[in-house]
Parts: structure tokens; C-alpha cells; sequence
């Protein structure tokens, strides 16, 4: 059954969650760092 919803992208990578926002990854750690991107959370072996 196809769900007719189209929902945001979740749990994204570092690098999945930089190209999500339009930055390079560097300056998504940047983000990170000044608090203007939230922390990522591990969730079981993944880091999201």
C-alpha cells in the first residue's frame, strides 16, 4: 500500500542533512558548532 503523504526527509547523515539545507559539510559542522543546527543523535550504530 503506497501512503498518498509526502513527508520530510528524516535521520539524514551529515552529509545528507548539509545537501538537505544547501551547504557544503563543513559548513554544516560550522552550523553545528555555533548551536544554529541542532547536534546529531546516535541512534543505535547510527549517527543522525
Amino acid at each position: 500500500m503506497k501512503d498518498s503523504y509526502s513527508y520530510p526527509p528524516r535521520g539524514l547523515s551529515r552529509e545528507e542533512a548539509a545537501r538537505y539545507v544547501g551547504v557544503g559539510a563543513t559548513t554544516f559542522d560550522g552550523l553545528v558548532q555555533d548551536g544554529r543546527m541542532p547536534k546529531p543523535l546516535r541512534i543505535g550504530k547510527r549517527v543522525i
